[in-house]
């Protein structure tokens, strides 16, 4: 075997080991969180929660069609498949950085048994990547996070290839394709977004042409972040956010005016432009004068690049272009959203909703980028807590081993993590080893590690408590610790090699005892990432569901108790009889309309109108608040009509009803005891609208009845749902 086939059986081997062991371990169906939501859209193409991720809507949809197994196994298998891709694009990304650190070509083996250290390393950093906590998970269940990997992965990659080959506009194909990719991506996720740095700092070194075009985008950023911060009514962080992007672009004009005469007449474009803007935004706000401004703005530099740089022209459209053709992905939501499929969230179907959705304004307005400084939790716990302690937890191994005590994102309790030292001596031997031998890739590779771990921390500046952990947040820089991982091993081998004048043979055996590492890795997490046979969360959906009467209203509180119930009704076809009402979701408007006209319909008033819906009952107009005051507990009168002698009493610290307990009162009066109505046990009581002394427990949920309830439930009707109803595979299996 050649050492040019060594390197492709080596990542071959690793390809099929990581697909091998994901699909042994993976979900056999749905899991909890937004995992039933994803595969219910894939199967029917409907329109998931914002941001959407179109491209995995759209995938997911062609692999549901294959003829293996169940639709949910299918689109679980999705993600395996994009995982183990992902981590032989990483294998292929490190061997070009080993033999760069070794002082070789990116692409031409040694021929000699330093292709052994290269090889031997990229497979460790693939694989201990591919047994890492956070990777492992989110590879083995149907959701975007692996997705989101395999576009950061691959970017990577790409972005190393480039930087290996010849340089110059005849390679320039290299980048337009990199523009279509993170374009893909972005459909998808916009991690793969993180490491345009990287491209950017590897250009900069690598194709001193390019250096126009990056100082064009450097400088526009810098520009544009003091246009959005400087004019931010809030937070205050605003303007220091303003000070700190102007001074970073002066600085930058400043040094590239007398390092680089030749880039002048850019440098004075960029800054006549940012300040004919500035002053349009102040005198004109965003109105019309503004954009016409922009727009000239646009045109001048364009025209600069067709008068003094072609290339960068080219690039500039030809990558914007093909950017957006990737991102385009997004027109099929809003294609599937206007034929009302039966998951269609926020309704994308029209201009105006398709625009909110791409902006996500359903979790609010508030820039995250402008309220990175000022911090919504503390930074101990969003540094420590959170972002520390799951890098910690990504690699457990059998020796050197320490307890380390941390907290949980979701309660302030004890979360004690095993830390084993030997992970964390490899991965800070590899970062020295680039550091000294190939700074400049080195350095494209720190970004990463800096602005998807610390940089995503402040800019994401989650609050405390999360409903959830949050460890998939950090995957790039996870990854970009596993490759310094296999660089550490292969410095480590290529001592040895040297001090020990070892044979090739002896080399070879050297370089294969490291992956010791993954294996122990993987053997530590194999029982915890283990999904086989895990039903829970479709039985929980199942007993749910059965819990019901035929033809009932069922109010649920959030994810885990209503994205499974989506996947079983439009996926498997249990119980359609069924109304889910998501009492999250009940604060919208686009979400009260669907359920007033899809069926099954849920029976509303004549009151509940298109127009009442939208410029009274979810306004946000002072004269409309007032209507929902609720100052003290009071008995609605639709409850007096039905019979029902109970207080509704707003939350705590509010003097206003939400939108959610008016609906809930409504839907009940509506309703008139026509369909059976029943709450999920995991809506809490504050949700339940005042109607606790009239529900009465029938397992996983409480049925409204006409009367006050006394006593514990129906315990007939409980024992037959235990007994005979409900499904538990898997809660009793030791194993």
């Amino acid at each position: 075997m050649t050492y040019l086939h060594l390197h492709r059986v080596v990542g071959a081997v690793v390809f099929l080991i990581t697909l091998v062991l994901y699909t042994k371990t993976m979900a056999p169906t749905t899991s909890f969180w937004d995992s039933g939501e994803f595969i219910t859209t894939s199967g029917i193409l409907g329109v998931p929660h914002p941001p959407g991720s179109p491209l995995y809507v759209l995938l997911g949809r062609i692999f549901s069609l294959v003829p293996i197994a169940e639709v949910a196994a299918r689109v679980v298998f999705m993600s395996v498949l994009a995982s183990a891709i992902a981590v032989w694009f990483t294998y292929g990304s490190v061997v070009t950085l080993a033999r760069r650190a070794m002082g070789g070509h990116a692409f031409r083996a040694f021929g000699d048994s330093r292709d052994w250290s290269a090889a031997l390393g990229a497979a460790v950093a693939a694989l201990c990547l591919a047994t890492s906590y956070t990777f492992w998970f989110n590879g083995t269940e149907a959701e975007v996070y692996a997705y989101s990997l395999f576009f950061v992965c691959g970017g990577m990659w790409l972005i190393f290839h480039w930087e290996g080959t010849g340089h110059g506009a005849r390679n320039d194909q290299w980048l337009l394709l990199i523009a279509y990719f993170f374009g893909l991506g972005g459909g998808l996720h916009l991690l793969c977004l993180l490491t345009v740095p990287t491209l950017v700092l590897l250009a900069w070194f690598a194709d001193h042409k390019l250096r126009r075009l990056i100082l064009v985008g450097v400088g526009a950023g810098l520009e544009g972040l003091v246009l959005l911060s400087a004019f931010a009514e809030h937070p205050p962080t605003a303007k220091l956010m303003a000070l700190v992007a102007a001074l970073l672009a002066a600085g930058l004009y400043t040094w590239m005016w007398f390092s680089h005469e030749e880039y002048r007449r850019t440098i004075l474009l960029l800054i006549g432009t940012g300040v004919a803007v500035f002053f349009a935004r102040a005198l004109f706000g965003l109105g019309l004068p503004f954009q016409v401004v922009v727009a000239f703005a646009g045109i001048a530099v364009l025209y600069h690049f067709y008068t003094d740089d072609r290339r960068a022209l080219g690039l500039s459209i030809g990558g914007g272009g093909l950017f957006l053709l990737g991102y385009s992905t997004y027109l099929a939501l809003f294609i599937r959203s206007g034929l009302d499929p039966a998951v269609d969230m926020n309704d994308p179907e029209n201009w105006k909703n398709f625009i909110s959705f791409l902006n996500r304004e359903q979790y609010g307005t508030d820039s995250q980028l402008l309220g990175m400084l000022t911090a919504r939790a503390e930074r101990g716990y969003q540094l420590w807590h959170q972002q520390m302690k799951y890098f910690l937890q990504q690699w457990p191994f059998p020796l050197l081993e320490r307890d380390v005590l941390f907290r949980w994102a979701t309660e302030k309790a004890p979360h004690i993590i095993s830390v084993s030292l030997v992970p964390l001596a490899v991965g800070i031997t590899g970062f020295g080893w680039q550091l000294r031998r190939d700074w400049r890739r080195f350095l494209g590779l720190l970004s990463m590690f800096i602005i998807m771990g610390i940089g995503l921390s402040f800019y994401l500046n989650m609050p405390d408590p999360q409903p959830r952990e949050r460890h998939y947040v950090f995957g790039g820089m996870f990854l970009a610790w596993a490759v310094w991982m296999g660089l550490g091993w292969t410095s480590f081998v290529e001592w040895a090699r040297k001090k020990l004048s070892l044979s090739p043979g002896i080399v070879a055996a050297v370089a294969c005892f490291g992956l010791v590492l993954p294996a122990g890795v993987g053997a530590r997490l194999y029982h915890e990432m283990d999904r086989t046979g895990d039903y829970i969360a479709y039985d929980y959906a199942y007993n749910l569901l059965q819990s019901c009467d035929p033809n009932s209203l069922l109010f649920t509180n959030g994810d885990n108790d209503t994205f499974p119930l989506w996947f079983l009704q439009e996926i498997e076809g249990i119980r359609r009889d069924v109304r889910v009402v998501n009492l999250s979701l009940l604060n919208t408007g686009w979400y009260i309309k669907q359920l007033r006209d899809r069926e099954p319909k849920v029976g509303m008033g004549a009151v509940m109108s298109d127009e009442y819906i939208e410029e009274t009952l979810t306004d946000t107009q002072m004269a409309d608040l007032v209507k929902r005051v609720w100052r003290e507990p009071r008995q609605p009168q639709e409850y007096v009509h039905l019979g029902l002698d109970t207080k509704v009493t707003a939350l705590p610290g509010h003097d206003l009803l939400r939108i959610q307990d008016i609906m809930v009162i409504g839907i009940v009066y509506w309703n008139s005891w026509e369909r059976p109505v029943h709450f999920a046990l995991t809506v809490a009581s504050s949700n339940r609208a005042g109607l606790d002394p009239y529900l009465e427990m029938q397992g996983m949920t409480m049925k409204l009845v006409p009367h006050k309830v006394s006593g514990p439930g129906n315990a007939e009707l409980l024992a037959h749902n235990l007994m005979e109803v409900y499904q538990f595979r898997g809660v009793s299996n030791e194993d």
